[in-house]
């Protein structure tokens, strides 16, 4: 997408970037591939938005909990 200058309500100028990823759980991705696209999601943000088909329920929340996670496994093995 392209950057949309904002100001906000002190008059600050600053830049929205909306970045729209693909979906967790593809039948055609693995979970390896899940977890890359969400780590790189959450680096690139300043605010992250699940959206879910339905209500989000348990196995959503545990999906969300592995993939953060294998996240942060993998931005400690990076720093170390």
């Amino acid at each position: 997408g392209k950057p949309i200058p904002m100001k906000n309500s002190n008059h600050e100028d600053f830049v929205v970037l909306l970045i729209d990823s693909e979906g967790i759980g593809s039948f055609s991705a693995s979970e390896t591939h899940d977890a890359q696209i969400f780590a790189l999601s959450i680096l690139l943000s300043s605010f992250f938005i699940y959206n879910s088909l339905g209500n989000i329920d348990d196995n959503s929340i545990n999906r969300l909990g592995y993939l953060l996670l294998h996240c942060c496994h993998n931005l400690e093995l990076l720093l170390n």
